[in-house]
């Protein structure tokens, strides 16, 4: 709770208060930015795609030699902006902590079952058990998830499963697998042996 009400608690007590000033300055801005360009580049790519068809086709817009999303990047950051006009940041902090573990929790969902069905184009490199490791990070995520704020969570997950549902149905073919075919995948072969 006082946490909650004065952020410049630890600079009081510390032997030298202005490096927690600085931490705290410097780790914010590393995780804004880190959340800026991430989702600009997630958004670029989704609309490179045209998962959507061509209504985020805009956001296509890249610059210089190393095709930096720009548009994307211009779209992710005013849309920040707009959120930080609403002065209140213990409102969209629980909100942006949902949204990340809920995009942890699915690649490890991924990963989980892309194991499980041994998929022959999954093969991960590290050394841990690839089913244990995701299956934990998978229900570890979640857990924080509704740790975190039980009511976001809930929404987060209802419209991660409109999404998934819409380009299920109405999401255009690619040449690269999905899910649903490792998991048909394992079934024939299961049966064929």
């Amino acid at each position: 709770q006082l946490l909650v009400n004065n952020y410049y608690y630890l600079s009081y007590i510390n032997i030298a208060g202005p490096i927690i000033t600085v931490g705290v300055f410097v780790a914010t801005l590393s995780a804004a930015l880190t959340k800026l360009i991430g989702t600009s580049k997630v958004l670029h790519a989704i609309a490179d795609d045209r998962l959507f068809g061509n209504i985020l086709h805009p956001l296509t817009l890249t610059l210089g030699k190393a095709k930096e999303p720009f548009m994307a990047v211009l779209l992710s950051w005013l849309i920040a902006q707009l959120l930080l006009f609403m002065h209140r940041f213990n409102t969209i902090a629980p909100f942006t902590a949902t949204m990340t573990l809920l995009s942890y929790a699915s690649v490890n969902l991924s990963c989980f079952i892309l194991s499980m069905t041994s998929a022959p184009n999954f093969r991960p490199t590290f050394k841990v058990n690839p089913k244990v490791a995701s299956a934990i990070g998978f229900l570890s995520c979640l857990t924080m998830m509704f740790l975190i704020d039980a009511i976001y969570s809930a929404v987060a997950i209802a419209l991660l499963l409109i999404i998934i549902i819409y380009l299920l149905i109405r999401g255009p073919a690619k040449p690269w697998g999905e899910v649903s075919q490792a998991i048909i995948y394992h079934q024939v072969r299961k049966f064929l042996l």
